[in-house]
Parts: C-alpha cells; sequence; structure tokens
C-alpha cells in the first residue's frame, strides 16, 4: 500500500484511502464545528464540498466505532488504581460537568474525559 500513487488512493498519503480520508474529514467538520448530523445530507452542503457524498447513519456509524476504539483504548491503559476528577464549568446560563479519569502510565499523568453532560435545575431543562 505505501507504493500506491496519489491517483489510485486520491490523498496525498499513499496508506490513506480516499474513503478513510473523506470520513475522517466529515467527522472533523462536524465534530468541530458542533454541527447536526444532517449536515452531511444538505445539498446546500454538498453543493459546496468536495468530500465525498456521506449518509447521516454513516457518520453517526463512524462516530460511534470511534467512540467504542476510545472507549477500549482508555480501558486497556488504565490501570486498575484510578481516581475521578468532577470539574464545573458554566457559559453564560449553562452550567455543566465534567468527569475525567486520572492514572499514571508510563509517558505520565494520563487525564481523559470521560463525561461532559449540562446540569439540569428541572426535568426538561
Amino acid at each position: 500500500m505505501r507504493d500506491a500513487t496519489v491517483a489510485s488512493t486520491g490523498t496525498l498519503l499513499p496508506w490513506v484511502s480516499q474513503k478513510a480520508s473523506s470520513r475522517y474529514a466529515w467527522l472533523g467538520w462536524d465534530i468541530m464545528d458542533n454541527l447536526l448530523f444532517s449536515f452531511c445530507e444538505s445539498n446546500e452542503t454538498r453543493r459546496y464540498t468536495d468530500l465525498n457524498p456521506i449518509s447521516e447513519e454513516t457518520l453517526t456509524a463512524i462516530m460511534e466505532a470511534v467512540t467504542k476504539a476510545v472507549k477500549k483504548a482508555i480501558g486497556d491503559e488504565m490501570s486498575e488504581n484510578f481516581g475521578l476528577v468532577l470539574d464545573g464549568w458554566t457559559h453564560g446560563t449553562e452550567h455543566y460537568l465534567a468527569f475525567y479519569a486520572c492514572y499514571e502510565t508510563s509517558a505520565g499523568l494520563q487525564l481523559p474525559l470521560l463525561s461532559l453532560a449540562p446540569v439540569m435545575d428541572e426535568p426538561g431543562d
């Protein structure tokens, strides 16, 4: 695969397929800009991008697969002795609570974010 040409893979990195590169771009665009999953199916979006078309279902499946892989990686890396760190954050009138794991590896202290959720005062908030 390392000997593949740019023309055959569609990317500048010969070992990354065009399909994988496109899916990574859709995933990054959606997450970094906090977009609706259906954004990728919008005619206007498709009109102004050169990315390969993707469905909302495919994008959701990719996000679920990435989440599963990250959970496994953190679980494999985390030792039996670990701590939990709780942190609060406010943005305007919204309050959030974050949960971090805290453990050491040979690379040093690790603090992966496990959960970030809004704090609700009443049901339906």
